[in-house]
């Protein structure tokens, strides 16, 4: 039996499951995956190192941590520092980043009027949404906000940093052309208190609604993260058709 799970702290909201196990059983594929809780670091390296499961999905806020255990890094994961996806193959830990593949299904929503963008979180998430504005649209100025005013790491260099509390008037605001929400679901009442009137929302949550209701109440196009999960999950199903071919067919 091939055994999945995603990894993460308060994450009951988890979609994953019912597309995991969903798949395997159209496809009789002898195969389980569950939602497993993690509330310290330790536990969550013990989970990694010592644990029977085959594959992990990696959510917050282990995104960052798990890179310090992995065996080997694909090459979109070593770019983003960050990883979603463990294989566990013959005790070795293969980590991998879907997340780049996923967040490409909005690629059309940045198009040629699109010239500025705001990023809003400083995590794993964000970190891949950069390392793919860099690679595919380098002449896009870009901003980034932390919502709770946490330190911006020199990840984000090419960044410029962004809150509103630094700012002379609320009519800079504007600027932008699209805000792309990379934080925790957490935090979207914080950005929704800033005022921030972009152009258009890409909001890479899909479990919570206050973004989403501003964004109706203000006339501001929205558009939410469950189609990059759903691209996220088929890029999945293919690295573990490449690991688990006889058990695992696409």
């Amino acid at each position: 039996m091939l055994r999945g799970v995603i990894v993460g702290k308060n994450i009951n909201y988890s979609q994953s499951p019912n597309l995991y196990n969903s798949y395997f059983q159209k496809n009789s594929i002898d195969a389980t995956y569950k939602i497993l809780n993690v509330e310290s670091e330790n536990y969550f390296k013990d989970i990694l190192k010592n644990s029977k499961y085959d594959f992990f999905n990696i959510t917050q806020p282990y995104k960052n941590i798990a890179f310090r255990y992995i065996d080997k890094l694909d090459s979109i994961a070593t770019k983003t520092q960050n990883i979603n996806l463990i294989i566990k193959k013959n005790d070795k830990l293969l980590g991998y980043n879907s997340d780049y593949f996923g967040f490409s299904t909005y690629k059309k929503s940045l198009n040629k009027n699109t010239n500025s963008i705001l990023l809003v979180g400083r995590g794993g998430v964000a970190q891949t949404v950069y390392t793919y504005l860099k690679d595919n649209h380098k002449d896009i100025k870009l901003y980034i906000i932390s919502p709770r005013d946490n330190k911006i790491s020199s990840f984000f260099k090419e960044y410029e940093n962004f809150h509103p509390k630094r700012v002379d008037a609320p009519i800079l605001c504007y600027r932008f052309d699209l805000m792309i929400f990379a934080a925790s679901h957490l935090a979207e009442g914080i950005i929704v208190d800033y005022n921030l009137y972009p152009k258009n929302i890409i909001n890479l949550n899909y479990q919570s609604r206050e973004l989403e209701n501003y964004a109706i109440l203000n006339k501001i196009p929205y558009i939410n993260g469950y189609s990059m999960l759903l691209k996220q999950f088929d890029k999945n199903i293919e690295i573990l058709n490449s690991f688990f071919y006889s058990r695992v067919s696409l």
